[in-house]
């Protein structure tokens, strides 16, 4: 059974969205893999925790936390939003200056590696 034009158009172009999302949520997925692997890179961090979440924030997003083994094993288990976030560390441009220009070597280098092969 042939479909009309319009639904095979319709059908064509669902078919052409769902091949664009499978594509941004692979670059998605692998994006987070290679700041993950830096991350660990460079912060000597003992894992990483992978948090995606939709419920709230309808965008693609995910956390990226790194674990440190001086870290209490049952804190460290846990979901990020379980730690005490009012006192943990928050992002010093000034400070943290080092890491954030260890993250922008590491990151590129990285690609570049991945390209070649």
């Amino acid at each position: 059974m042939k479909l009309p034009p319009k639904n095979q158009e319709q059908i064509t172009q669902n078919m052409l969205s769902e091949a664009k999302a499978g594509l941004i949520q692979e670059a998605f997925l692998k994006t987070g893999g290679n700041i993950s692997y830096r991350l660990l890179e460079v912060t000597g961090a003992a894992l990483i925790n992978y948090e995606i979440l939709g419920n709230t924030d309808r965008a693609l997003h995910a956390h990226i936390v790194p674990r440190y083994a001086n870290e209490a094993d049952e804190q460290r288990r846990k979901p990020i939003w379980f730690s005490d976030l009012a006192n943990a560390p928050k992002l010093n441009p000034e400070c943290d200056k080092e890491l954030m220009d260890k993250m922008a070597r590491a990151i590129p280098k990285r690609l570049s590696a991945i390209v070649k092969l």
